[in-house]
């Protein structure tokens, strides 16, 4: 019983990778569901949790009964008229017991409830219901850690058994093909040849013409000349770079506070990614990481930050990297974006080792799932390090090389926890100051007036001086690399750049890739080959890519890329065809933005060189292709060839058996 209320919470969870919340409250008390999902959040990080909550007023507020007296009339009327047809006798009292049933004539008005009174009321309670769920939680998980560690020998029996087993799956599998083949009669063998070859015939043939004309195509005609143009205007306030985007977003602001860090020493790379997790999760001096959770999802739409590289269109000339902050609130609301992110980012404590820990576990979780997930990216970014510095950057900071020096952290964070600590208060003093700022804002004019003075308010509690002297400095080396995994199927990629053999980007490009995508690619390692997906990417600092995702095959695939040149120089379309291919690579140029998004590609823009006279020529250049364009591009695909650099993720056993492909093969994740 809390302030003469019976109140009782009850919470039940199961297992889930992220935090699913629902709940049953009175439905007079319908406001308490989005602050118990915000608050039990704070504290229960995942699961699948449901929460009931009843709340019995032992002291409930004056009440008065309302008579509707017309009504009332109306009904008595309707029962004497109704005896008087009938012969019936109507006794007054049978009149108002009647009358009494009718709930529509009387209503009962109670006084309004204190929303705030009954939340702190029940949140007393949910607290109490929380601490002894978590308690419950603990008790749960030692069992369970007893549990696993009691039937470790046996468990590790068995993965042996398993990678001693796993060689020999093919085997059996080729043995039961052998088997069912020599059960089959002569006529049985002869018709699975027979479709086998028609199958091969009907992935090879044409589409009907004829049956393609049926199906509506745009004219290029039809499609608008023009360029999407970036919405931006650069102006100093305070000293600072300040980029706006004057966009309807109808009534929300977007806020982002952009550190430029291209200077920082290279000894903190593969720092930043942790840095970036650590902040906003963390006790800060005057709240817990908890409270600080609850009052982001209260007062904003939002707070996050992210580590982002705005590559130029030269890979010779330095991008820039940035450590960035991203809110969005309510108009009027700016003010306690700023608050918030003033409280992470200069008051953030980093004694609670238990915490790090946990979050960077949490973090290790979560790139696991994506490196199972996205195995093609990885493959991507890792073969492209090996030629492109701002990709070499990317790795540092996310990619293969980044996840090795993690794992080795976890491996020994006992020792290294000091270390890590250090390292993160050294980037809060370099990487905050007034002098590495640029504002970014989009929003109305109104809105834009009160951002700056607030951003002025914010960079003047911050440092002055930029510590950020250096240049982006990392190494290209050419290497083929092979990473094994545990899975049965591989990432392909193979990738280089064009620039170095004096090409210089175009638009038709673009076109070219939704030909390889759709076409060349699609046929021989979708189709034919028979894995999931294939992709190709050509970059203006000339960075370029052909990968295939969850790909059984290894060495077929390299030889698709291998007769790229072939294909092109042979390349055929018809104009129906060519204008689909166009229509291809306009659609994705022209893909419907929402104010954020069409904010954030404007900034990108901006700050990656690419201006609208770029963008125009672009998009002409992309009209513009023809056949013989496209065939023209087999000198670029040829230069990307020979820069040739090899990244494969994929099976252990396939990797071993091709290790000849490879400078070197290790696995993809240590532990």
């Amino acid at each position: 019983t809390v302030d003469s209320m019976n109140i009782t919470v009850e919470l039940k969870s199961v297992n889930h990778r992220y935090f699913e919340f629902s709940s049953r409250v009175p439905r007079n008390y319908g406001f308490l569901d989005e602050k118990l999902k915000s608050y039990i959040n704070s504290l229960v990080s995942r699961g699948k949790t449901e929460c009931y909550v009843s709340v019995e007023n032992l002291e409930e507020g004056d009440a008065e009964i309302l008579v509707n007296q017309s009504l009332a009339d109306s009904y008595l009327k309707a029962f004497r008229e109704l005896a008087d047809k009938n012969n019936l006798l109507l006794r007054d009292d049978l009149a108002l017991s009647s009358l009494m049933r009718c709930s529509d004539v009387f209503t009962v008005h109670k006084s309004e409830a204190d929303e705030d009174k009954i939340w702190n009321a029940v949140k007393t309670v949910t607290e109490i219901a929380v601490n002894n769920f978590i308690a419950m939680r603990e008790v749960e998980g030692e069992k369970l850690k007893n549990d696993v560690l009691s039937r470790s020998e046996t468990i590790l029996e068995k993965v042996k058994v398993i990678e001693e087993r796993s060689p020999q799956t093919v085997k059996e599998y080729n043995d039961k093909l052998q088997e069912f083949k020599k059960s089959l009669s002569d006529e049985e063998l002869d018709r699975l040849i027979l479709e086998t070859r028609d199958l091969i015939e009907y992935q090879e043939a044409e589409d009907d013409p004829e049956t393609l004309k049926c199906i509506p195509v745009l004219s290029i005609e039809d499609i608008s000349k023009k360029a999407r143009k970036p919405v931006v205007s650069e102006s100093i306030v305070g000293g600072m770079r300040c980029i706006y985007h004057p966009i309807y977003t109808n009534g929300i602001d977007y806020i982002r506070l952009i550190f430029d860090i291209s200077g920082i020493d290279k000894k903190y790379y593969k720092y930043l990614t942790l840095f970036k997790a650590v902040l906003g999760l963390v006790d800060t001096e005057n709240y817990t990481y908890g409270e600080l959770y609850n009052r982001i999802f209260m007062e904003t739409g939002g707070i996050s930050n992210a580590v982002n590289y705005y590559e130029q269109p030269s890979d010779d000339v330095d991008g820039l990297l940035s450590f960035e902050w991203k809110g969005k609130c309510l108009s009027g609301d700016i003010g306690k974006v700023f608050n918030l992110i003033e409280e992470i980012t200069l008051r953030s404590v980093y004694t609670d080792k238990e915490r790090i820990l946990d979050i960077l576990r949490e973090t290790k979780s979560h790139m696991q799932e994506t490196v199972a997930a996205q195995g093609h990216v990885v493959a991507k970014v890792r073969a492209l390090s090996h030629v492109s510095r701002s990709a070499a950057l990317s790795d540092c900071i996310t990619g293969i090389e980044f996840m090795h020096s993690f794992e080795d952290l976890l491996k020994d964070f006992d020792n290294k926890a000091d270390h890590l600590i250090n390292v993160f208060r050294e980037l809060t003093g370099q990487i905050f100051t007034k002098g590495n700022l640029i504002l970014d804002f989009a929003g109305s004019k109104e809105e834009f007036d009160t951002f700056q003075i607030a951003a002025i308010d914010f960079a003047s509690k911050l440092k002055k001086e930029c510590a950020l002297n250096g240049r982006i400095d990392v190494e290209v080396n050419k290497l083929n690399e092979g990473f094994t995994n545990s899975g049965k199927v591989q990432y392909v990629c193979a990738a280089g750049n064009f620039t170095r053999s004096g090409l210089k980007y175009t638009g038709a490009l673009k076109v070219l890739r939704v030909i390889m995508g759709y076409d060349y690619l699609w046929n021989n390692i979708r189709v034919k080959g028979g894995a999931y997906g294939c992709m190709s990417g050509f970059n203006r600092n000339g960075d370029s890519h052909f990968v295939s995702y969850r790909d059984p095959n290894l060495t077929n695939t390299i030889e698709v890329y291998k007769g790229i040149r072939e294909y092109l120089d042979s390349f055929s379309a018809d104009d129906r065809a060519m204008t689909q291919y166009i229509i291809g690579a306009i659609s994705a140029m022209d893909i419907p933005m929402s104010p954020a998004n069409l904010a954030i590609w404007s900034l990108s823009a901006y700050l990656g060189g690419v201006d609208y006279d770029m963008l125009q020529k672009e998009r002409d250049e992309v009209l513009a292709s023809t056949v013989e364009v496209i065939r023209s591009l087999s000198e670029y695909t040829d230069a990307i060839m020979k820069d040739y650099i090899l990244c494969v993720v994929g099976n252990s056993d396939t990797l071993k058996k091709e290790k000849d492909l490879f400078d070197k093969v290790e696995p993809l994740l240590r532990g």
